[in-house]
């Protein structure tokens, strides 16, 4: 699923694309200039320059969910000249497996040490490389993606944006800028956790909700199987599209 949205001069291109499982995790499919990620970021530059819309191409972002959020980190990390900013729900780090069996076997367990994959990242920006602002949301208990991952996507992007940008320097995941703890003011609401890493003037570049007991879903989405939302949705939790697009108007590309 793809859905583009206008608001204001954001744009945001919103994917779950279950269709990409096995092609996400094939290292060639992982780079700029080839396979989905190529379609994708050309789609978004297409709209870009399209003179019947008035298209602000600093605020162009993608958000997507579990599949959908492994190929968001693609997207930022190899087209960081088109996405602003990315927003993460319940994904895997860039080049968190390299073939369809690691994959397979990430399903129930850590990916590879995500230092080194931040590192990897930073790499695939080549002469691109700049501050991709990346939002992370995954619940504690999802059985589909282990919550693991999402610290991966935080600690992998920390390290890749404080290599493109010396402004952003707080790269230890212990000991974030700010972390509170909240409750969702709805029935049964769940009590999550908000992390942020700023840079140097306090303006945060990396964040991590953690959503306590919520499973495998789109945190803040309608009731499951209600106004054609799927069974990844769950009310209960932070509303995630509302929290990144606050997030993503705060940052717009930066380096221009």
């Amino acid at each position: 699923m793809g859905v583009t949205r206008r608001l204001r001069t954001s744009q945001l291109i919103q994917g779950s694309m279950p269709w990409l499982t096995r092609n996400n995790s094939l290292s060639p499919i992982q780079a700029r200039g080839s396979g989905e990620p190529a379609i994708i970021a050309g789609i978004a530059q297409t709209i870009q320059n399209n003179t019947a819309w008035n298209i602000d191409k600093k605020r162009t972002y993608v958000i997507g969910f579990s599949t959908g959020a492994a190929m968001t980190v693609i997207l930022g990390v190899t087209y960081p000249d088109v996405f602003a900013a990315i927003g993460v729900g319940s994904g895997f780090q860039y080049k968190s497996a390299t073939t369809f069996a690691n994959a397979l076997a990430q399903s129930a367990g850590p990916g590879p040490d995500p230092v080194q994959q931040g590192r990897i990242a930073y790499q695939a920006m080549s002469s691109y490389a700049r501050r991709v602002p990346t939002i992370v949301f995954h619940g504690t208990d999802d059985n589909i993606v282990p919550e693991i991952h999402g610290k991966e996507v935080t600690i992998s992007m920390a390290v890749a944006n404080s290599l493109a940008d010396p402004s952003f320097t707080d790269t230890d995941f212990n000991t974030p800028s700010s972390n509170v703890t909240m409750k969702v003011p709805v029935p049964d609401g769940y009590t999550y956790s908000a992390a942020s890493w700023n840079d140097i003037i306090g303006k945060p570049v990396i964040q991590f909700y953690q959503i306590y007991d919520m499973n495998h879903a789109w945190s803040g989405g309608a009731p499951p199987l209600v106004d054609g939302a799927d069974i990844f949705t769950d009310p209960r939790g932070p509303s995630f599209t509302d929290i990144a697009y606050r997030f993503f108007l705060d940052n717009p590309r930066s380096g221009e």
